[in-house]
């Protein structure tokens, strides 16, 4: 009896998957993503004038298109690369671009040292950090 409950479970576990299996945009969908254009200066600044919170910024947790300048490129513990980038006519680090997926993070990954980069992120949670975080970058 436990022998053939457990592999019912492991059939419905296992249709329950596959019909759950997505693949990946080859191409970014940033023309279906509604998102306000934002200067990257004054979203920082409005982030630092907040105490380093993004929690009572108005744009928290909503996709805002910006433009920066890579400052470089490197990659979290977990292996994701993160895009650090400046306002335009700065050098200062303002903010850090997380890819939405593995197709966003090849294109991000070619953007060198002070190449304009415009993309559509997510301002995403922080407290404390001396950049702003962006996730869920498509390039633009």
């Amino acid at each position: 009896m436990k022998t053939s409950v457990c592999l019912a479970f492991a059939c419905i576990v296992t249709l329950s998957l596959s019909s759950c299996a997505t693949t990946e945009p080859t191409t970014s969908p940033v023309t279906s993503i509604s998102a306000q254009k934002a200067d990257l200066g004054k979203l920082y600044k409005s982030y630092v004038t907040r105490g380093h919170s993004t929690l009572s910024m108005p744009e928290y947790k909503k996709a805002v298109e910006v433009t920066g300048v890579v400052l470089q490129q490197s990659k979290s513990v977990t292996g994701n690369v993160l895009t650090s980038v400046s306002a335009v006519g700065s050098n200062r680090l303002m903010a850090r671009l997380v890819p939405a997926n593995a197709n966003e993070a090849t294109r991000m990954a070619a953007f060198s040292a002070k190449k304009k980069i415009t993309t559509v992120c997510t301002v995403d949670f922080a407290s404390g950090t001396e950049y702003l975080p962006l996730t869920d970058c498509y390039v633009k």
